[in-house]
């Protein structure tokens, strides 16, 4: 997402702010002070259309500036296969999607870690997709701020799509330069990053596996390498970014998968839900939320940032504070 698109996104919403704005001053004015035209008329039509171009330009501004600026937590509870059973319930704060560059940067993430320390979780989990532009460098720098959650508690990461390549699926470039610049910006916060691999963690006397997979689109996700050598009897909780890796898991050796990558929709209204194609191949209502799908139990994160335009609509930001019992 390059900087041209960016500008091209943010001349679309003053385009819209441009012509809400004029819909409601030219229809006023003829309906009020010119007699005989349109709008005079047919005042109920009028007065409709005045409406409506209100609601359109608030929607806008809301959309672009303030819900975006949100920050909320969302509680969940969450059981296991049952395979491996937790001794006590362990509460994860999951985020992912912040794509930090074009539109948030150090600020907005120094406000998430005081909300992750405010709710003092025993673990945090990273789904990717944590900075926006394989094209530019020093995005990364941006995640720093959270080297103030990792010195208190534990922070493990998934890389996403946007942190290791550029490109959709169906034309996928991986830059392991870009990729590597993300991961040791994460390391010099102390956060844990996990490409295929896992760690075995003590919180408050509860052992836990967290294993982390490298991003479907690299072509890189492997399962078994995650979890070589896993204990047979910890609970194994997956990071990955794109849900669509559940159909390559097995629920005999996963116990639940967080995710994140669709952004909720990004765009969603009351009563019809995701105005955009959620882009997973699980479908379209397999958004947010909790679902369980082969077996497993899988969490999808709404994520806290915006990619493309700088906008989100009745899908504010999320910290997914998640009880695992």
């Amino acid at each position: 997402m390059g900087p041209t698109l960016n500008l091209y996104y943010d001349i679309q919403i003053l385009m819209l702010l441009v012509v809400f704005a004029a819909g409601v001053f030219f229809v006023e004015r003829d309906r009020r002070h010119r007699r005989g035209s349109v709008a005079h008329r047919f005042q109920a039509l009028s007065k409709t259309a005045a409406v409506l171009c209100t609601l359109g330009f608030i929607f806008v501004v809301y959309g672009s500036f303030i819900e975006p600026r949100i920050i909320r937590v969302v509680r969940a509870e969450v059981g296991l296969t049952g395979r491996r059973p937790l001794s006590a319930p362990v509460r994860i704060a999951l985020i992912s999607d912040s794509h930090l560059g074009p539109f948030k940067r150090d600020r907005f993430m120094r406000r998430v870690a005081a909300e992750l320390i405010r709710i003092k979780p025993d673990i945090v989990v990273l789904a990717g997709d944590l900075v926006e532009d394989a094209t530019r460098t020093g995005e990364a720098r941006y995640l720093l701020p959270l080297a103030e959650v990792a010195r208190r508690i534990p922070v493990f990461v998934a890389l996403g799509n946007h942190d290791s390549g550029l490109g959709d699926e169906l034309d996928y470039l991986p830059l392991d330069e870009h990729e590597a610049e993300v991961a040791g910006a994460l390391g010099e916060a102390g956060a844990v990053v996990l490409k295929n691999e896992h760690q075995v963690i003590e919180v408050g006397g509860v052992r836990v596996l967290i294993a982390g997979l490298a991003d479907i689109r690299s072509g890189k996700t492997d399962p078994g390498a995650a979890l070589s050598g896993a204990p047979p009897d910890i609970p194994r909780i997956v990071i990955a970014h794109n849900p669509d890796v559940v159909r390559l898991l097995d629920s005999r050796e996963v116990d639940l998968l967080l995710a994140g990558h669709t952004h909720g929709g990004q765009f969603r209204l009351p009563g019809i839900g995701s105005l955009v194609r959620i882009p997973t191949t699980l479908g379209q209502d397999v958004d947010r939320g909790l679902f369980r799908i082969g077996g497993i139990p899988l969490y999808i994160t709404s994520g806290i940032g915006e990619s493309g335009a700088r906008a989100r609509l009745f899908i504010p930001p999320e910290i997914a504070l998640i009880t695992v019992r």
